[in-house]
């Protein structure tokens, strides 16, 4: 295992009287753990809520209960807790509690659920910058009144700052990127520790990817729609999952921003609300999302060594993996998988294909990112400029990763994210490659990334620079 940093021990829960934040949760949700680690160490008290109870009026969580706490900020990741229509919305800003709604996944597939335009009146946040300028235009297309703006209560000496009838600036759209949780890093190395792992008792292949096959609910989320046939009215004119297909062999991204323009939606865009208009653009991008990372890891697997055996590890949490019982595990694989069982039907007739349940995020990601070679980041193509989590988590677990390139990437040094970063599978194979004979030079890069990562874009980084972002003395 690569040398590690002395322990990150989570934040102490602050003092009474401590301002809060309402963070809704239903209890397994997208960075429950890492937000409220970063608002503790940020001075924030954190109110986990199920959305259910915010509406219960028999629940101790019900929200007029709550604002009786005078809280400091509704914290809303893809706007849980204030779905489907507006009641929850309107109460916040009649009590003039401030709210910030952030959408880690593409905000118009978010908003497609949503049918109040309530929404208008929130300050927003994206972790893809590309979405800024479309919901801008969208926000001023009318209909969304006085905005309720954060203002100064993300600074804990001056939470009062926003009350008493305060001028509270105009809605905006704010870029807040994915980051790093070493609180959550170090929880997992400590669990894998202490429990062990079915999952680490085989040997890892040299590369390592952790993903599923398409995200949960994809087939339900684009039910009844079909991507067009042709490109144009002539005779044999290619598919557009072929020409999708023809861009990424040439180094291009068939992206959502992309699928947008060959849909002939890009004047559109900012009312693709209220509606599902920005659903078929988007199953444009899932369908390319699967041929990219098929294409990658199948590059993968065929330029590696030729090892015969396959590892399909039983998982009771997945019963598509139950019944696939490894023979014996492989001793080196070009290429281990943690997903679920629906990557088979791209890789049938591999022979030394290792597919691994997918492991739980909170107990066992740093010992897998830290013990392999290397790690694949693919970047999803339904967020034209966003990362997703990998690009943070490999380099601060102290794993080395291979990542393709987005323009979201832009967001670190060039100095670090160049030497790691490719563009087609012929760059993906010599990245590898020259890594693979260069041990002291990937070594090296691999410390310079986790201080980097870690001295500067956790998730404590990242709510710290919310006063800046949002203009605040």
């Amino acid at each position: 295992m690569n040398e590690r940093r002395a322990p990150f021990l989570p934040p102490l829960p602050p003092l009474s009287g401590a301002p809060l934040v309402i963070l809704p949760d239903s209890g397994a949700d997208l960075l429950r753990r890492e937000l409220g680690f970063a608002f503790n160490e940020l001075g924030f008290a954190v109110r986990r809520v199920n959305p259910q109870a915010l509406l219960d009026s028999g629940s101790p969580d019900y929200l007029p209960r709550l604002l009786e706490l005078r809280p400091a900020l509704f914290f809303s990741v893809n706007l849980q807790g204030l779905l489907p229509g507006g009641v929850t919305i309107k109460t916040l800003l009649e009590s003039g509690t401030p709210t910030l709604a952030w959408f880690v996944d593409n905000p118009w597939h978010v908003l497609s659920g949503m049918r109040d335009p309530s929404w208008k009146k929130l300050t927003l946040a994206v972790t893809d910058a590309s979405f800024v300028g479309p919901l801008e235009a969208a926000l001023a297309q009318g209909g969304a009144g006085q905005a309720n703006h954060p203002s100064q209560a993300f600074d804990a000496r001056a939470v009062s700052a926003t009350r008493n009838g305060a001028a509270l600036p105009p809605a905006r759209v704010l870029h807040l990127p994915l980051a790093a949780c070493p609180y959550c890093l170090e929880q997992s190395r400590q669990y894998t520790l202490k429990s062990g792992a079915a999952f680490m008792s085989a040997p890892l292949g040299e590369v390592v990817f952790a993903g599923r096959s398409s995200f949960p609910g994809k087939q339900r989320f684009f039910a009844g729609l079909k991507l067009p046939s042709e490109l144009s009215d002539t005779a044999n004119a290619p598919s557009m999952l072929d020409e999708a297909r023809a861009a990424l062999e040439r180094g291009c991204r068939p992206d959502f921003a992309w699928w947008v323009q060959k849909l002939g939606l890009a004047a559109e865009q900012a009312a693709f609300w209220p509606g599902k208009k920005s659903r078929l653009p988007g199953l444009g991008a899932a369908e390319s999302n699967r041929l990219w990372r098929t294409a990658c890891l199948k590059a993968l697997l065929e330029s590696g060594p030729n090892v015969p055996a396959v590892s399909r590890l039983n998982s009771p949490a997945d019963s598509g993996l139950n019944a696939l019982v490894a023979s014996k595990p492989v001793a080196l694989s070009p290429l281990t998988l943690f997903g679920d069982a629906d990557w088979l039907e791209d890789f049938s007739n591999s022979n030394c294909f290792d597919l691994r349940p997918a492991f739980d995020y909170y107990a066992h990601l740093q010992p897998v990112y830290a013990n392999a070679a290397f790690s694949l980041n693919l970047n999803s193509l339904l967020l034209p400029s966003g990362l997703s989590q990998r690009a943070f988590d490999v380099w601060a677990a102290g794993g080395f990763c291979l990542s393709d390139a987005s323009p979201g990437l832009d967001i670190f040094s060039s100095d670090l994210i160049l030497p790691v970063c490719f563009r087609t599978l012929e760059e993906l194979l010599e990245l590898r490659d020259k890594f693979r004979a260069e041990p002291d030079k990937k070594e090296n890069l691999r410390r310079a990334w986790q201080d980097y990562i870690l001295t500067g874009h956790t998730y404590t980084h990242r709510l710290r620079d919310l006063p800046k972002l949002l203009k605040l003395s």
